[in-house]
């Protein structure tokens, strides 16, 4: 069978950036939701909000969504440690992200990888 270059590249990436994802107990939940022109997040009855910058305005709504989640555990969740956080929110494919550790389009991969850098 024959590889690409760049497949190969894929294929070692995923293989040393792989962890266990637990699906023990959650003890805490973050919900956010996204829009073109802002975001909110809530973690232990916290809000957070804000508005999108220039740059995000031209990002897709799954990258918007995956902003959202990394918003709001940036700001709200940075004291906890050693607990299994569980993230709601309306996008299928931004929750499909988070749950594969990343995913095809480069955007929304670099900001899963980002949200997995918060919460190691």
């Amino acid at each position: 069978m024959y590889l690409s270059e760049q497949v190969k590249v894929d294929l070692e990436t995923i293989t040393a950036t792989s962890r266990a994802i637990s699906h023990g107990n959650r003890t805490t939940k973050v919900t956010g939701d996204a829009s073109q022109r802002g975001w909110g997040g809530v973690c232990r009855e916290k809000c957070t909000q804000g508005i999108r910058s220039r740059h995000e305005l031209h990002l897709h709504i799954n990258a918007l969504e995956l902003l959202t989640a990394w918003y709001t555990l940036a700001s709200l969740c940075d004291k906890v440690q050693n607990t299994h956080v569980r993230i709601l929110m309306d996008n299928q494919t931004a929750v499909a992200y988070i749950n594969h550790m990343g995913g095809k389009m480069a955007a929304c991969n670099k900001i899963a990888h980002c949200i997995y850098g918060l919460v190691r």
